[in-house]
């Protein structure tokens, strides 16, 4: 990966998440030990009040508008009807699609993270930066959430392989591996559609062939589900679904005297991802179940 100091990060944003933005992005800016170039990219519902408030929060952030990029991206995926269709179904789209395309060719490679995650501790991003050129990364889920069912992966695990539990709320994805014509079989595919709302993160992992696939050492990059902790070894920790007002409440504390004031930041540690296999699945299943029951406890899903 590049070696120039600073670091870019991409996030899509919309107007409804207003408050989880400045939230998350001011943290990031305060944490990162590098300098960091955010690109936001707007779904077309960003308001001028907001955007104002985005530029002064955010020294330096570049903000993407939708009604400028979107005639590119729609021209770039011509020959791609598939990905068209799901880019008009959900904003998910404009993350996998057109956050990639513009961004490979404007500024070359860069990391993405969502909105709904805070920092609670400095941190380094050399040792993910150390990665191979080819190497993919992506942050650990707390399940595997793809968009197969046990049958569809049975029937397509020779074809398909894919790293374990791949979630797209962080990723760093080399722009030689990244192939639209793949995505675009994919996406015509009806087995792989059984989940859809999920089907973006099946659809990064399967891309990248289980090859040389990275995640950031989910100690350090915590995803919040049911059970969850945070502890000395929490750098960031990602607030899907119904998790984003906790979030927004920020009731996530660390262990007393954690960061040690003075400490050096720490390093985001890449480590390897296994490829999905008759044990881990079979893992994955219980572990589901066990998280299904901790539910009726978590006062995240309580009305």
């Amino acid at each position: 990966m590049s070696n120039s100091e600073t670091v870019i990060v991409a996030s899509l944003i919309c107007e409804a998440h207003r408050d989880l933005c400045l939230q998350s992005f001011r943290g990031l800016l305060q944490y990162s030990a590098e300098p960091v170039q955010l690109h936001l990219f707007e779904d077309g519902s960003l308001t001028p009040a907001t955007t104002e408030a985005l530029r002064k929060a955010l020294p330096g952030v570049k903000i993407w508008f939708f009604r400028d990029y979107n005639a590119q991206t729609l021209d770039w995926l011509a020959k791609q009807p598939n990905l068209r269709n799901f880019r008009a179904l959900t904003p998910m789209g404009l993350k996998i699609f057109d956050i990639p395309l513009h961004l490979y060719k404007t500024v070359g490679r860069f990391f993405y993270i969502d909105s709904d995650v805070l920092y609670y501790q400095p941190f380094s991003w050399r040792a993910l930066r150390a990665l191979p050129e080819d190497a993919v990364l992506f942050a650990r889920d707390s399940q595997m959430s793809y968009s197969i069912g046990w049958r569809e992966w049975l029937r397509w695990r020779t074809r398909l392989p894919l790293p374990f539990a791949a979630n797209l709320g962080f990723y760093n994805y080399p722009p030689a591996r990244y192939d639209l014509d793949y995505l675009e079989w994919l996406y015509s595919e009806p087995d792989f559609w059984r989940y859809w709302t999920v089907i973006e993160q099946l659809a990064w992992a399967a891309m990248s062939k289980g090859k040389d696939v990275y995640y950031v050492d989910p100690r350090q990059l915590v995803q919040s589900c049911p059970g969850y902790t945070v502890n000395e070894r929490t750098v960031i920790v990602h607030y899907p679904d119904v998790y984003k007002k906790r979030m927004r409440a920020q009731t996530d504390i660390l262990p007393a005297g954690i960061p040690a004031p003075g400490t050096l930041p720490v390093e985001l540690r890449p480590e390897r991802a296994p490829k999905v296999n008759f044990w881990n699945y079979g893992l994955n299943v219980l572990h589901r179940r066990r998280l299904v029951r901790l539910m009726a406890t978590d006062d995240a899903y309580q009305s």
